[in-house]
């Protein structure tokens, strides 16, 4: 629902932008987004494909990633300059996504290859260097069908031929340096099948891709939610993997693997420091993944309380509020390296100190407001309350903005327990 409003503001704003109507006519959203003219190389590089093509390409815009154009600019082939790749739909091509390559030429850009893709949409788009003899970028691309499949394809653009070089049906994937090799790698978590998750590490050589291994993840994982690299105390490398667990997928835990010293294979680490990792990091709350919470390159493992043995109230029972202790497990030694309280309903994680672990209870304040006080209730920490951007919260102190809302926070009598400087630097926005 937030999606489709959102997408309908986006197609709104560009309607006021472009001087265009919303009523009558059978014009898409997508078509909306395209009609803003582009500027800069983006524009240049699209007035050389509707030459090439002799009509105006139609835009694939990702859904996900972190590269949400259908332009990618980069060293394609190596050779110092930069190329462009596009990704696009015509009406003359049919449904499925085309990618267009493009090289620079003393008068502007020149489409030198394009190719059928695999699916409707585009899930995700990324450069990334795969292999070690060269320099070249190679072209990774998320495919995505309306019945839901996803499809995988990693381009090579090599003496102006482009070769689609890996074909891999996907739930989750992975572009990064995994194997410490200098190099980016490829991890691709296989689709949801019957007896667990599977891992490929994929390879990159002069003779295209090779499976380096399969990894078959705990049963009890029915999808894969998010991959990541870690760095340990060891000074090795770290894959974190935050699976869906249970029949519908309705709760999370972590698994993590580390890289042998060969740098070649993914060794599973179930019980690191001696801790059962599946059932310390089982949680309930779909958005709590694994992450770097304080920035030392080490992405920790959150653990989120289940029960009231830690002074909750009421507040825990509606799944609104609850503790959570983020682990670091890739290190000699797990240890924690924050504590704090989630709020579910409005999705930030909040740090407390970690003297006030065990000894703090939760209360409602009413007025979408809660509190922190200790054991008896009797002294109150801090204040905390949430309302929508365009309320002055008078005496309170704007911590985290989610979405159209704010978080602001009150210190108690005890001021010297939280620093509101503090918090305002390190509430997580989930």
């Amino acid at each position: 629902m937030r999606r489709s409003i959102a997408l309908a503001a986006v197609a709104a704003a560009v309607c006021l932008l472009a001087g265009c109507s919303l009523s009558g006519g059978n014009t898409s959203v997508e078509e909306l987004l395209r009609a803003p003219q582009l500027s800069g190389q983006h524009s240049q590089v699209q007035k050389a494909l509707d030459s090439y093509l002799g009509e105006s390409a139609q835009l694939k815009y990702p859904t996900s990633g972190q590269g949400l154009s259908p332009f990618v600019l980069g060293d394609l082939d190596g050779d110092g300059t930069q190329d462009a790749a596009v990704l696009y739909t015509s009406a003359a091509k049919g449904q499925n996504v085309h990618v267009a390559i493009l090289e620079q030429t003393d008068s502007g850009w020149t489409v030198t290859q394009e190719q059928e893709g695999l699916s409707t949409e585009v899930d995700s788009v990324s450069l990334a260097r795969l292999r070690e003899d060269s320099e070249a970028r190679q072209l990774v691309v998320g495919y995505a069908s309306p019945q839901g499949d996803q499809y995988l394809a990693v381009y090579d653009y090599q003496q102006s031929t482009l070769n689609c070089v890996l074909q891999e049906a996907y739930s989750r994937y992975l572009v990064a340096d995994v194997t410490g090799r200098g190099v980016e790698d490829l991890v691709v978590v296989a689709p949801v099948a019957e007896g667990g998750l599977r891992l490929k590490l994929l390879t990159a050589g002069p003779d295209g891709f090779t499976i380096g291994q399969e990894l078959l993840t705990d049963t009890s994982f029915v999808d894969c939610a998010l991959l990541q690299i870690s760095s340990g105390s060891d000074g090795g490398h770290y894959l974190v993997m935050d699976g869906l667990v249970g029949a519908s997928g309705s709760y999370m835990a972590s698994c993590l693997f580390r890289c042998d010293e060969e740098g070649r294979q993914l060794e599973p680490v179930p019980e690191p420091g001696g801790v059962d990792l599946y059932k310390a990091s089982l949680r309930y709350y779909g958005s709590l993944y694994s992450m770097d919470v304080n920035g030392d390159g080490t992405v920790e493992i959150p653990t989120q309380a289940q029960d009231d043995s830690l002074g909750l109230t009421s507040l825990l029972q509606e799944h609104r509020l609850s503790f959570v202790v983020w682990n670091a497990y890739s290190v000699s030694r797990s240890r924690q390296v924050s504590f704090g309280i989630l709020d579910e309903e409005y999705g930030y994680y909040l740090p407390v100190p970690f003297g006030l672990q065990g000894e703090i209870s939760l209360c409602d304040s009413g007025a979408d407001g809660w509190e922190v006080r200790d054991l008896t209730g009797s002294t109150l920490y801090l204040r905390v309350r949430v309302a929508p951007l365009t309320t002055s919260l008078v005496g309170y102190t704007r911590i985290a903005t989610v979405g159209s809302q704010q978080v602001g926070a009150r210190l108690g009598p005890q001021s010297k327990v939280f620093n509101l400087d503090s918090l305002s630097k390190r509430t997580l926005v989930l």
